[in-house]
């Protein structure tokens, strides 16, 4: 039998070799671990969320796939697809000037390390440098393909757009005209009201808690006399320049006033465009408030599209008769409905922006519009008469031929009885294209419910929302 010394050498051999085993395989096992999370280690561009970008992509390539999709829900779809290629878009340059000095460390390696005898320094410096680089470029091969990915899914979703609004333009719907749909419709637009004024009250309580309300109103209120002085004195500076007499030949002095005038469109706009910017800034409108005021620039656009045009075509001055020679008892009426038209349109586009605020059905839409597309059509028609009319016999216009004018007014009467027609046999987006061109607003749910394909059993909610808002499923 072993005595007592040689079992406890035993023992403590034993002991020892399974430690030197342990720490052996916990050495292997640690550095396997730090290799899979070297290799598994995905690459990431700096301040964006991949892992959320790629749930949405692939959500929206499934969109894209079925083709089953609302104009509602596309559109939402859209502007998060839009606002992730911007982000890759702007990170196409991620570590730029990085890999310029790393790319000129290798291109001073690289005669040396393409030698035939390289020293082994130089070679693994080489390596480093060439391993850089490729974890440099990974970042931006990641927003390349990301960036086309997006690009590519808003390109799909825009075609689904125009072949939905195709399909709305053939579709007939209620006709607005019934009265039994007007109480909904005034509700709408009573709720888009008070949406407004609960807003902006809500806001304007929070601000004046933290006393911060003077300011913010301090702010708009500088606003709003800035655009009224370059509203009221930018079009009549403009107007005084281009009646100026220009050292040039009288073509070129015409051509030169034409590009003149046309300041009195841009400068008001951008003036508006300003002025929604720093309403936008000023944080008293919420969601609602901040899609009625982003109608501003274009609803005054129209306004000084009609401006400029009754300037050009139908001069108030006694002394010019403008390009197409019209008398003054034709100049002045055909002037005030040129500007008319501008309003009425103007009017049109503030409504669209206050309904987009409101999920209104595409019947209480046509019923807000029908007697703004009436206004229209009495006003072009009225227009077109006066259109028809002929020159002054003793008129310089260049333009005084009276086929084309005939043309033109009968176009402009034949426009105005179809929009209104339109509407009232229930083609609400036909009349719109035609006389009140009031397209959505981004988040204008407009006809749709936002409900799929799948969505739409026989016995299904959606389904009976959809068939009110004169969709076919």
């Amino acid at each position: 039998m072993m005595s007592v010394w040689a079992r406890i050498c035993v023992l403590a051999f034993l002991l020892f070799a399974c430690s030197v085993q342990a720490q052996s395989l916990a050495e292997n096992g640690i550095q396997q671990v730090v290799q899979a999370a070297d290799i598994e280690k995905p690459a990431q561009i700096a301040g964006v969320d991949l892992s959320g970008w790629d749930t949405l992509a692939t959500r929206a390539e499934g969109i894209a796939e079925t083709g089953a999709a609302s104009r509602f829900a596309l559109g939402r779809i859209r502007a998060e697809l839009v606002g992730w290629r911007d982000q890759f878009s702007d990170a196409l340059g991620t570590n730029a000037h990085r890999l310029t000095t790393v790319q000129s460390q290798i291109g001073a390696l690289g005669l040396a390390a393409n030698s035939e005898d390289v020293d082994p320094v130089i070679a693994a410096r080489m390596a480093e440098l060439m391993a850089l680089q490729d974890r440099l470029l990974q970042p931006q091969l990641l927003a390349q393909e990301a960036f086309a990915r997006a690009n590519g899914l808003v390109t799909e979703v825009d075609r689904q757009q125009r072949a939905l609004d195709s399909q709305r333009l053939a579709t007939r719907g209620m006709s607005p005209a019934n009265p039994t749909y007007w109480p909904a419709a005034f509700r709408d637009v009573q709720t888009g009201l008070s949406n407004l004024g609960v807003e902006f009250w809500s806001i304007s309580a929070a601000h004046n808690s933290t006393d911060g309300l003077v300011g913010r109103l301090s702010l708009v209120v500088a606003a709003l006399i800035s655009a009224a002085v370059v509203l009221t004195r930018a079009r009549a500076w403009i107007k005084l320049l281009a009646a100026q007499t220009l050292p040039t030949s009288a073509l070129a002095a015409s051509a030169l006033q034409f590009v003149i005038s046309l300041a009195s469109i841009v400068i008001p706009v951008l003036g508006l465009v300003l002025v929604v910017l720093i309403l936008d800034m000023s944080g008293l409108f919420g969601p609602a408030g901040k899609r009625v005021i982003a109608t501003l620039p274009f609803a005054g656009g129209m306004v000084f599209v009609a401006k400029w045009l009754s300037d050009f075509y139908f001069p108030i001055s006694q002394d010019d008769d403008g390009i197409l020679g019209y008398p003054a008892d034709v100049r002045g009426p055909a002037r005030c409905l040129t500007v008319g038209l501008g309003w009425v349109l103007a009017t049109a586009i503030a409504i669209d922006g206050l309904l987009s605020t409101v999920r209104a059905e595409a019947v209480s839409i046509d019923v807000v519009n029908l007697p703004l597309q009436l206004i229209v059509g009495a006003l072009l028609w009225r227009l077109g008469q006066l259109i028809e009319h002929q020159a002054s016999p003793n008129t310089t216009a260049i333009f005084n031929s009276s086929r084309l004018r005939v043309f033109i007014g009968r176009a402009a009467r034949a426009f105005a009885i179809a929009g209104p027609l339109a509407s009232l046999l229930g083609y609400g987006a036909v009349a719109a294209a035609i006389t009140v061109s009031c397209r959505c607003i981004p988040g204008h749910n407009c006809c749709d419910c936002g409900a799929s394909k799948t969505e739409l059993r026989r016995d299904s909610p959606r389904r009976s929302c959809c068939q009110r808002r004169h969709i076919n499923p």
